[in-house]
């Protein structure tokens, strides 16, 4: 099964993207789609989609916009300051969100399903692994439009019968420097 991976890029972030994002998604996949504000360039595809309303309400329009151009069964959705560190074969089951590791400089952070989370199980913005199935039976763009957008969408998924699954086999790496990782 195939999978593309869906960059969701900022203006902000356009060196961290030129240096380590987009190179650690193209050694992964045949497959790699940039969507928001950035620029052409070899191994990928861009399609510029400028800020709507400057809030977290962009990713799920840009998810969208990913999804409708990306040609996979599967769709391995990534935050603009995360690397593509480990990939692995799709579920074989649709209705499995596949939430991957996540870490920064060695230390394990949170995508939702830490068992000490009040908030587990969710699949974490970041990243995630969904099929186009499901995403095409609820656009992104139909979640709710809040700043908890992962943490409702993921909800709205699992109410729909899509099951959380975390994987160390799918890995990203929180890599912009001198920030300090949204848990």
């Amino acid at each position: 099964m195939s999978v593309a991976i869906i960059v969701i890029a900022s203006e902000r972030r356009r060196e961290l993207l030129d240096q380590i994002i987009v190179p650690s998604a193209l050694q992964h996949s045949s497959e790699v789609i940039v969507v928001g504000d950035y620029h052409d360039g070899h191994g990928y595809r861009y399609l510029p989609v400028p800020p709507l309303t400057a809030t977290t309400t962009d990713a799920l329009v840009k998810r969208d916009v990913g999804t409708l151009a990306a040609s996979a069964d599967w769709l391995f959705y990534l935050s603009d300051d995360h690397a593509v560190r480990a990939t692995w074969t799709p579920p074989d089951d649709p209705m499995v969100i596949t939430v991957p590791r996540r870490f920064c400089t060695g230390h394990e952070l949170n995508m939702g399903m830490d068992p000490t989370d009040q908030n587990a199980p969710y699949c974490g913005g970041h990243g995630g692994l969904f099929s186009r199935k499901l995403v095409q039976m609820r656009p992104w763009s139909t979640m709710p439009h809040h700043r908890l957008w992962d943490l409702l969408s993921s909800r709205e998924y699992m109410a729909m019968g899509a099951r959380l699954v975390a994987s160390p086999r799918w890995a990203i790496e929180d890599v912009e420097p001198g920030a300090t990782p949204w848990l």
